[in-house]
């Protein structure tokens, strides 16, 4: 599997900083408000549940690591419904949506899109007639797909690929659903 790195990072150290700061206060909040109803789990990746126990996370949350196959987790984690409270209701995820609105990430985004388009390109000439779909998991508003949306029509691509966001933030998704890409796709929680 190829893993790609962007050499622009989509906000400021300013911007990081205020975001970071607001997720450790929400997650706290979260922690206090849920963590009666956390369940424990085996390893995400291996299904194990030999572990070593770690130092905790913001000293709440329990971190341990696989004995198996070494990766490291939070081994209780909260219910859907409470991760839906979470993005729906936490103010870093609203900061963040905000955030995705300025011109500056907008134009940072671009990056991707290009390269996304080049995979495409090189993607669409192997196949014959055939739909392509892409699913963005954790779109928040829709940013990043609203600009690739573009370069497909541009590209004269946007009739053989469809794009689709998915996240947990119904206010996101509202307003996504409210600008709906024009020519394909849909959000959905």
């Amino acid at each position: 599997m190829k893993y790609y790195t962007f050499g622009n990072f989509l906000r400021g150290i300013e911007d990081s900083k205020q975001i970071i700061n607001q997720r450790i206060e929400d997650a706290r909040i979260f922690y206090e408000k849920f963590y009666k109803n956390f369940e424990f789990r085996n390893c995400p990746i291996c299904n194990g549940n030999d572990f070593s126990v770690m130092p905790k996370f913001l000293e709440i949350y329990e971190i341990c690591r696989c004995n198996i196959c070494n990766s490291v987790y939070s081994n209780l984690v909260p219910s859907n419904e409470a991760l839906a409270w979470y993005y729906n209701n936490c103010k870093s995820n609203a900061m963040y949506a905000d955030l995705n609105k300025t011109k500056k990430t907008q134009e940072k985004y671009m990056e991707r899109v290009e390269f996304i388009i080049e995979q495409l390109r090189d993607y669409c000439g192997n196949t014959q007639n055939q739909e392509i779909n892409i699913l963005e998991v954790g779109c928040n508003n829709g940013a990043l797909l609203s600009l690739l949306n573009d370069y497909l029509k541009k590209e004269n691509l946007n009739k053989k690929i469809k794009i689709y966001g998915i996240d947990l933030d119904e206010t996101v998704i509202a307003e996504c659903k409210k600008q709906q890409i024009e020519g394909g796709g849909d959000f959905m929680l």
